[in-house]
């Protein structure tokens, strides 16, 4: 009977469909057992080790630190404490630094960690998707709301050490609040839209380009009330929003500090004292300042400049309270601080590139899109991927642990430019497309209207006009005849009788066509969503005859001009500091690097300082701002607009970037070939040289089956010599010839009943002999035992 047919006699059966719907779990599924064993978690479990496994640690590091100084005294109580600092021994706190700031211990399920990602992802592109990032007043906002975003998670939060990452236990506790900061994310999500940091601070937060707009449009004196009640109550909702859920947040984290202070050993220790008290002032100055609110709506400025000044406090406490406390030890698990700063990284730029990506169906479609509009997006393409490459290739592979805090709070100025960058980056292509395609539609709209001027009278010209303009209009949604016959009604209804007066009535009334050519352009870009003072400048073109005929009167166009200035001032203002932001983005990524590890070497310093002067650089582009005043549509003469309106920005920061990568592989090049110099100067022979092949593998010889061989190495004359070269050195079984040819296979022996080798002579110049079972007697056969 063969072999297999007596396996399948011993195998069991397997329960089939059904069968198994009545039986018991069982004992001999090992796999089965110890999964459900993991899922089934605690109530409440403590960070810490038990006290049994604290004083085994400490001893198995006494004795570790006795047998290493070669003594048996105990080390000194406060070196003793030095060396427990987070639980570790010496080796194991060597082993985590290699390993780039591994996680280890107890840790989050991976499917509860990536829905905290997503859930953090989605509040944060809420945040960018509900707000236009243009000028200061809107980059300020976001700067202040984002910093509350990043400060309010527990597990993500970089300006403190996170919570998670410390004092994590895989129980129902952290679960439940897991799901309650959840809760806390949709909450601040719905508070994001048009947030303004500035509201309710000033004397009048009435917008004059609304009541002009209003006055304008003939609205009345209590529409106007209603409207402006109705614009106050949005900033108000926002600021007691983001008080009393931040508030909470705060309280969230003080109730899991102090689970941590009950379960710890020592309750006077500071690692565990400090932060719940900082987190118990934080909640109180959070509830405080939304009790404020409350109390005084937004009739007391006072009281809004206060809560500014709260949350600043609240802030900095936290701050110092993470940053001056030392850290807990008997810890079961330690988190990844490289791993979940890298997640939040990904997260923005992942973000940033949404939002960019979602431009380019602008761009595609846009009229005049031609090989220039291509190599923006290639230059923006590039400015993407070199921040990502350059802040993960840049990471050094351990982490400080005297700078680990500072290290920390260096990422919160550097993803803040990051994410203005991304979003002015957006802006700054928007503009330079939107640009290229309104000079193409006022180019052509110009030279078919000369084309159609040659006509020996009106039939002809309309004639003309109409084959040329509107299949060249229909692209972007414009009827020709409509715009037209507006024309030629508007010049048939008026009175005058005078050839001159006929004549600027019809110019006006061209420009007044352009002008809307030129919003639609506009239209296919963005939303029909604009400003006030955009809306207020557009219709009094469209509506003022006096507007229009000062255009008429002067050929440069300017009010034509100033109402481009009004529509396109979002994404100008943006792209008017995008070079600030790209050289903050490496100026702090040459700290973060600097901060993170100290350079050993030159090359090291060299990358740090070339991004550090590649970021000054780009800063000092700054200075084109410098007497350019204000964006004056068709007619710049300042420097800065001179530079974004030649092309020009995105490929300055495109090569900029380009520049320091090349100047970072350059480098790491010359370290690589420093560093295999150095190990050649300091090579030493060794006497197992000669047994290495071409490939520099160590010789393996082939071994006989069904015998065991005994092979004598008589020591060599030349290799008793203490550094003398031994590449000369030969087993006495290899021949003469064979050793300018190369290492060969030993020729095979008669059968032994024994193998061993005679040791060589110890090198005169030792200062002591191996004794006690250290070492090979001098001279001495040693027979190992006999395979199996």
């Amino acid at each position: 009977m063969t072999t297999p047919s007596l396996r399948a006699r011993r195998q069991k059966s397997r329960p089939t469909s059904f069968a198994a719907i009545s039986k018991e779990v069982d004992p001999e599924n090992d796999a089965l057992i110890l999964h459900r064993r993991e899922r089934l978690i605690p109530w409440s479990k403590s960070p810490f080790f038990d006290k049994l496994t604290v004083e085994y640690r400490k001893l198995r590091e006494q004795r570790r630190q006795s047998s290493y100084h070669g003594g048996a005294s105990t080390p000194a109580p406060e070196r003793h404490a030095e060396t427990y600092a987070g639980m570790l021994t010496a080796d194991e706190t060597k082993d985590v630094d290699k390993s780039n700031d591994e996680e280890r211990g107890e840790r989050p399920p991976a499917w509860l960690d990536l829905f905290y990602d997503l859930a953090w992802a989605s509040t944060f592109s809420n945040l960018t998707q509900n707000n236009v990032i243009s000028g200061g007043q809107e980059s300020l906002s976001f700067i202040r709301y984002s910093g509350k975003y990043e400060q309010k998670t527990d597990a993500k939060d970089f300006l403190i050490i996170p919570l998670y990452l410390q004092f994590y236990s895989n129980d129902w506790f952290h679960r439940i609040f897991v799901f309650l900061q959840l809760c806390v994310f949709g909450a601040l999500a719905a508070f994001t839209s048009k947030f303004d940091v500035t509201a309710f601070v000033g004397s009048d937060d009435s917008d004059p380009a609304q009541r002009a707009l209003d006055a304008f449009n003939n609205v009345s004196k209590d529409q106007q009330a209603a409207n402006e009640l109705a614009a106050q109550r949005i900033p108000e909702v926002s600021f007691f929003g983001i008080a009393l859920v931040v508030g909470i947040s705060r309280i969230l984290l003080c109730i899991q500090y102090i689970r941590v202070w009950l379960y710890a050993h020592d309750k006077r220790d500071p690692a565990v004292v400090v932060k719940p008290l900082a987190m118990f002032i934080s909640a109180g100055l959070w509830c405080g300042s939304f009790a404020m609110l409350f109390t005084a709506r937004y009739t007391n400025n006072a009281a809004h400049i206060s809560k500014f000044i709260m949350w600043g406090v609240a802030t900095a406490i936290e701050v110092a309270g993470h940053y001056f406390a030392p850290p807990a030890g008997h810890l079961r698990s330690m988190g990844s601080l490289t791993a979940r700063l890298a997640t939040l990284v990904t997260i923005i730029l992942g973000e940033g590139l949404n939002g960019i990506t979602g431009a380019l169906r602008f761009a595609a479609t846009s009229l005049g899109f031609n090989i220039r509009c291509v190599a923006l997006v290639l230059c923006t393409a590039v400015v993407v991927y070199l921040t990502f490459y350059l802040y993960f290739e840049g990471t050094r592979p351990r982490i400080s642990k005297n700078r680990r805090s500072l290290w920390i709070c260096l990422h919160l100025p550097y993803m803040l430019c990051v994410i203005l960058l991304m979003e002015g980056l957006k802006n700054l292509l928007l503009y330079t497309i939107l640009y290229n395609s309104i000079e193409f539609t006022i180019t052509q709209f110009i030279n078919f209207l000369s084309e159609a001027n040659k006509a020996a009278d009106l039939v002809e010209m309309s004639t003309i006009l109409n084959r040329t303009m509107t299949p060249f209009l229909a692209k972007i949604g414009f009827s020709w005849d409509d715009g037209w016959n507006k024309v030629i009604s508007k010049v048939q209804t008026s009175n005058s009788t005078q050839q001159q007066e006929i004549e600027n009535i019809y110019v006006g009334e061209m420009y007044r066509l352009l002008m809307n050519l030129t919003v639609q352009v506009f239209k296919q870009f963005e939303s029909d969503d604009q400003s006030p003072g955009a809306e207020l400048a557009l219709l009094q073109y469209l509506r003022n005859d006096t507007v229009v005929q000062m255009d008429v009167a002067d050929s440069n166009m300017f009010e034509f001009g100033k109402v481009l200035v009004t529509i396109a001032e979002p994404h100008v203002q943006g792209a008017r500091w995008i070079s600030a932001l790209a050289g903050g983005t490496l100026i702090f990524l040459a700290l973060i690097n600097v901060t993170q590890s100290w350079p050993k070497d030159r090359y090291a310093w060299g990358s740090a300082i070339s991004r550090f002067l590649n970021g000054t650089i780009l800063l000092a582009l700054l200075f084109m701002n410098v007497g350019s005043g204000e964006y004056n549509g068709l007619s710049n003469n300042g420097v800065i607009w001179a530079w974004l309106d030649s092309f020009w920005a995105l490929p300055t920061l495109a090569f900029s970037l380009v520049a320091q990568t090349i100047i970072d592989h350059v480098l790491l090049v010359l370290a690589v070939r420093s560093a295999d110099r150095a190990l050649e100067r300091t090579y030493e022979p060794s006497m197992l040289d000669p047994l290495r092949d071409a490939k520099d593998h160590a010789y393996d010889p082939p071994q006989p089956s069904g015998a065991s061989f005994a092979t004598t190495y008589p020591p060599t004359p030349e290799a008793g010599a203490y550094k003398n070269t031994q590449n000369n050195w030969q087993p006495s079984y290899v021949t003469h010839t064979q050793q300018q040819s190369g290492y060969t296979s030993p020729q095979e022996m008669r059968r032994q009943s024994s193998y061993g080798f005679v040791a060589p002579a110890p090198p005169p110049t030792l200062p002591f002999q191996a004794t006690g079972g250290t070492g090979i007697p001098p001279g001495g056969i040693v027979t190992p035992s006999r395979p199996r």
